[in-house]
């Protein structure tokens, strides 16, 4: 088990501030998921926390040590991070590419021993995999390439789990099966779990808790109900918003005020 901690983040490049006095902690056992409108530094956050790029004041720490600090290869034990963008050439089975996550614990040269086929297979069974471990992965649908990403990164055994809009581009049913993965592994396997999402209503349903960003700073942390007001949605991402209950979970649900009638109505009206 390990804490994820942003303290007082600040990140830019050729002058232009990206991120500014960010604070934020992530506890195992909980789904954090960043939100904000495009641009906020969703993604820089994510990549800083994961010790990949560099502050420019302030600190990424990983149970209070320096991510930047660690060894790559220590890093990877403890970090497994799953990119949004990611070559789809991988000439490699799904197996292959699954096995390439314990490369952190033998290298990229030594064979693999039995505990890491044992990992790799019980990574397969965990993400509903084991059917798809002889293809191709260049074959696969575009959510089987990310639950085949998220298997890589688990078959690190990271204790911390970060995650890049992992649901881009994907149908519901993918979207349902990834996101209902990743918080069965906060809550069944008390990871550390980490993770930007564009669409504010899965946020919602998934999170424990979430962490608005508006041009580089934080608005609010808190549970869906805490951050997804009416107000200070309307305000960050510059439409009129309403929000209500979900009927089936009373999670809080999010919608744009429409100036007019939807075409549908209007033409019944």
């Amino acid at each position: 088990m390990i804490h994820l901690e942003a303290r007082a983040l600040h990140f830019g490049y050729n002058g232009h501030a990206v991120l500014q006095a960010v604070d934020l902690r992530a506890e195992p056992g909980e789904v954090l998921v960043i939100i904000g409108p495009n641009g906020a530094g969703k993604t820089t956050l994510l990549k800083l926390m994961a010790g990949i790029l560099r502050p420019r004041a302030g600190f990424a720490l990983v149970d209070g040590r320096d991510a930047r600090r660690l060894h790559a290869r220590e890093r990877a034990r403890a970090l497994g991070l799953v990119p949004q963008l990611e070559s789809q050439a991988w000439p490699l089975t799904v197996w292959q590419l699954v096995a390439l996550g314990r490369a952190p614990h033998r290298g990229w040269v030594m064979p693999l021993n039995e505990h890491d086929r044992a990992t790799v297979e019980r990574v397969l069974e965990r993400t509903s995999l084991t059917n798809l471990r002889d293809r191709p992965v260049a074959a696969l649908s575009g959510g089987e390439r990310q639950l085949v990403l998220i298997a890589r990164a688990l078959a690190q055994e990271p204790a911390a789990l970060l995650l890049d809009e992992p649901t881009s581009h994907l149908d519901l049913r993918h979207q349902a099966t990834l996101l209902g993965l990743v918080r069965s592994l906060a809550h069944d396997d008390n990871l550390t779990v980490v993770m930007t999402l564009h669409d504010v209503n899965q946020a919602a349903l998934y999170a424990d808790r979430m962490a608005l960003l508006d041009n580089g700073a934080l608005r609010a942390v808190g549970t869906p109900h805490d951050v997804l007001r009416a107000d200070l949605l309307s305000e960050v991402y510059g439409v009129p918003i309403t929000v209500s209950a979900h009927p089936l979970h009373g999670t809080p649900m999010v919608a744009p005020v429409l100036t007019s009638a939807p075409a549908a109505v209007a033409e019944e009206a």
